[in-house]
Order: C-alpha cells, then sequence, then structure tokens
C-alpha cells in the first residue's frame, strides 16, 4: 500500500492496525466506517483506483460513484453520536443493519484502458495489463523495431539499430517533455513505451510546430524517424512522423465463400456499416471469384473491438481481418 500515490503512510499504517485488530473488511461501507477519522476522499479514491479494493463487492467504477456519498453519510452520522443524537446505526436492530448498506449502483467495469491509467497514475505501473496488448498484430505489422533494439547491451556494447536509418515504433508517450531552444523555439522530448521498455524520441523545432496539437501525454502514437547513436549509451529516435493510433488507416477485410454467399448476408452487413460508422475502408473478397469489391468509401466503419466482434460472430473469426496501411 505504501506504493499506492497520494496515500499516506499515516493511512496506511491505520489500515493495517485496523485490519490485524477487527480483521478483514467485508464491504466499502465497513471499510469506511472503521476508518472514518484516518482516511479522506482522496484516500479512499487512491485505494479504489489502484485496484487494492478489488477484493471488496462492487466494480472500480461502481466504487468510484458511490464512495463520496458513503464517506459523507458515515461522517454525519458519527457528528450526530458527538452531538448526542441517536443515529440510524444505533435504532436500527442488529439483523436490520446490513440494509443500511449503500446499494451498489450497476454500473459494470471501466474500460481496460481507463482501468489501466488509473493504476499508472496511483502506482507509476499498469498491475493488471499493458493499454498496448489489444495493439499487438497492428504493431507487428507496421513496426520494424521496438525499444529494445535501441536499449544498450552492457554485454555487447552495442545497441540493435544503425545510426541515419529509417525505424518505425510505437507505443504511448509515457513523458513529454517541451523545451525552448536557443533560438526560441519549442521541441519535444517523448517517453515511447512499447510492451517492452521505452525509448527517447526527439522532436526538433519544425516538426514539433507540425505535431504541436497531437503531442500529449498518455497518447498512443506510431513514430517513424531516424536512429541517432550515442557511445555507451541507449539509441534515440528522431521523429520524421507522428501518427496517433486512432489515425492510422486501416482496411477491415470481410472474406465469402463466393458472391451468392456475400448477396445472402449484404443487408445485415449494411446495417452493421450504417450503425458504426468510421475511417476503416471496408473491403469484400469472393474466394471463388478472387474479386475484391471496395464498400463505398463514405460508408467507412469503425474498427472497434464491439463492431469486429459483431461481424466475426456473424462471417467466422478466420473471415474477418483488419489489415494497417501505413502508406
Amino acid at each position: 500500500m505504501s506504493a499506492i500515490k497520494g496515500l499516506g503512510e499515516n493511512v496506511t499504517d491505520a489500515i493495517v492496525k485496523d485490519r490485524e485488530e477487527r480483521g478483514a473488511y467485508k464491504s466499502l461501507t465497513d471499510l469506511i466506517e472503521r476508518l472514518s477519522g484516518s482516511i479522506n476522499k482522496k484516500g479512499l479514491e487512491a485505494l479504489i483506483k489502484s485496484g487494492a479494493l478489488d477484493g471488496l463487492s462492487g466494480t472500480r467504477r461502481e466504487k468510484m460513484a458511490v464512495y463520496e456519498q458513503v464517506l459523507d453519510s458515515i461522517s454525519h452520522e458519527k457528528h450526530s453520536k458527538m452531538a448526542g443524537q441517536l443515529s440510524l446505526f444505533d435504532i436500527a436492530p442488529k439483523d436490520e443493519l446490513s440494509t443500511l448498506e449503500v446499494k451498489m449502483p450497476v454500473l459494470g467495469e471501466f474500460d481496460v484502458e481507463t482501468k489501466l491509467a488509473f493504476e499508472k497514475e496511483m502506482l507509476g505501473v499498469y498491475l493488471s495489463g499493458h493499454p498496448l496488448e489489444s495493439y499487438q498484430d497492428m504493431l507487428k505489422s507496421v513496426c520494424n523495431a521496438t525499444s529494445l533494439d535501441f536499449a544498450y547491451d552492457e554485454e555487447e556494447g552495442m545497441v540493435n539499430v544503425a545510426p541515419g536509418k529509417d525505424y518505425i515504433l510505437g507505443g504511448i508517450a509515457s513523458v513529454v517533455n517541451i523545451k525552448l531552444t536557443r533560438n526560441n523555439q519549442r521541441m519535444a522530448f517523448i517517453t515511447l513505451e512499447d510492451l517492452v521498455g521505452s525509448v527517447e524520441v526527439i522532436v526538433f523545432p519544425r516538426d514539433f510546430e507540425k505535431y504541436r496539437e497531437l503531442i500529449e501525454e498518455g497518447r498512443k502514437y506510431i513514430i517513424s524517424g531516424k536512429a541517432s547513436l550515442e557511445e555507451n549509451d541507449a539509441a534515440k529516435l528522431i521523429a520524421g512522423k507522428i501518427i496517433p493510433f486512432e489515425e492510422v488507416p486501416r482496411e477491415v477485410w470481410l472474406q465469402f465463400e463466393n458472391k451468392a454467399e456475400l448477396e445472402r448476408v449484404e443487408d445485415e452487413l449494411n446495417k452493421i456499416f450504417e450503425g458504426n460508422k468510421g475511417n476503416a475502408r471496408v473491403m469484400l473478397y469472393c474466394r471463388e471469384e478472387r474479386q475484391v469489391k471496395q464498400v463505398n468509401a463514405i460508408r467507412g466503419i469503425s474498427y472497434a473491438e464491439a463492431v469486429i466482434d459483431e461481424l466475426k460472430h456473424k462471417l467466422g473469426s478466420e473471415n474477418v481481418k483488419i489489415v494497417v496501411k501505413m502508406h
């Protein structure tokens, strides 16, 4: 718990002591009631976001929706007691106390990327996964290097990239530092984190002006550029082109046994296209005829996971493929 940002040593000690003396927490309400006076809203939020309370009923999203209400309610009850007033907890029979528990709203869970972003915010690391895991296929098809290639190998005394050669990397901008040059021009140093490590990307003033609206911490990019080597140190990438993940051109290919099979499901597919518009081109391939047809460009489709899953359910996963086009 001491690794959770914003929790504080006093709160951590209070939780450990209370748990040792009175046992495990039964619910969010039970935890807040027992720690009332020791923990504030910021501390509770940190516990929920970090996943420390996942063992209690309710999702992180549901707990985030009610924790302030629970804390305020319990604080009010305690103040009433101090003022000599009877509270609801005093009046209610013991066997009915469980009904006073705050009911968790049915909201489901945060999406994976939000959960991971909260973990990174609170712990400095991704705990339950990595936000790039669902993009592995795209990264493999687009990138020709990883951060590992740019890392300095102490034993070999070298890096796995060549000076001045073009490389394409993909990842999350975990840190962005914007600095002024001697000529008062802005440039950026981006720590680009992928699934195996991180690499420093340098964006010189001319390119910074071109991409400045896109550059921000937490955003995912495909970055192409040239390797810059330094003696006895990791190589860096000099950015030439920066493309946010959501703007990487994609095509959704749908395969059919023949034209007759395509015609049989065409109306149903058109409904999916109409209801899920996006910027991915749709390509239809009929195997028997060996024909490719592009669906009207105006009706590009979203490549969101839910949409692709719907297409796979209808056509079979082996007949749906996302192709990334970088040129």
